[in-house]
């Protein structure tokens, strides 16, 4: 039998990612010095049209015996969904949610520069050394539209207690604040070097610092939406 009626969930998710890099080589006696840089700009757009549509769930007591009120723990549970829709009967009180569709954009950037050289001591032996710069941006929607919680945040639902949740950015709703911070000093030195030991074998090592890429779970940009519960007449 029919159970519910409508998109449950209709949602088109996007990713949009504009990449620039540039390097330059430069060779100079013994040593090749390189330089260069690398930017991305993720992008996750997001339509949710969830519940744009009536969403109505219909259910067996509508259709079953009044005696039983709906009870459950029946070994047979009276009445049918197809035959409550039938009827008209939606499940309970509520008709089902209805909504607007919604637009959002979660997105960051990462930006990096680098510089490093190539010194040729000797025939056999050679030595790299350079440093990379990153900086990235955690993952946000452009309007602040998504709450997040905030252990600092007023919650008149529980009696003013502390621990709620918070709208970033500024404005009516908003916390004037930022959710996360950006972190600055990611600078990552690199130091690498090269022998070569006989004509067949060469050896070579190094250490070096590096950085993750921030999360990117672009599927938050569905955690946006309308949502109105509206009650049978």
């Amino acid at each position: 039998g029919v159970g519910n009626m409508g998109p449950g969930s209709a949602t088109q998710l996007l990713n949009t990612k504009p990449t620039a890099n540039i390097s330059l080589t430069w060779v100079h006696g013994n040593h090749t010095t390189k330089a260069g840089g690398e930017m991305v700009v993720e992008g996750f757009p997001g339509y949710n049209k969830t519940y744009s549509n009536a969403w109505i769930s219909f259910g067996q007591p509508e259709s079953g015996l009044p005696s039983t009120n709906g009870q459950s723990g029946l070994s047979a549970q009276p009445g049918f969904n197809y035959a409550s829709f039938l009827l008209g009967g939606v499940a309970g009180q509520v008709n089902g949610f209805i909504g607007v569709p919604s637009k959002s954009r979660l997105g960051n950037k990462a930006m990096s520069g680098f510089v490093q050289d190539t010194w040729k001591l000797t025939r056999k032996l050679s030595l790299d050394y350079g440093l990379r710069y990153d900086f990235q941006t955690y993952l946000k929607e452009q309007y602040g539209r998504i709450a997040y919680f905030s252990p600092s945040a007023v919650n008149p639902a529980a009696g003013g207690r502390l621990g709620g949740v918070a709208f970033e950015g500024d404005g009516p709703g908003h916390c004037g604040c930022p959710i996360a911070h950006n972190y600055p000093y990611a600078f990552a030195p690199r130091f690498g070097a090269a022998y070569q030991i006989n004509s067949k074998t060469v050896f070579r090592g190094g250490i070096g610092i590096s950085y993750y890429r921030t999360a990117m779970n672009g599927l938050n940009s569905l955690s946006t939406g309308s949502q109105n519960i509206y009650r049978e007449i």
